[in-house]
């Protein structure tokens, strides 16, 4: 599920993220798109 621009770190913020927050699944492809978008 890891983008290869992702690193670690922000993997864990986000995995953090989803249990605190229960962030669904569409939004994290979202995210990831921005990320990648930003890059």
């Amino acid at each position: 599920m890891r983008t290869n621009g992702m690193t670690e770190a922000l993997w864990w913020k986000w995995k953090k993220a989803i249990k605190r927050r229960r962030i669904k699944f569409e939004e994290i492809k979202i995210l990831s798109v921005e990320y990648e978008t930003d890059q």
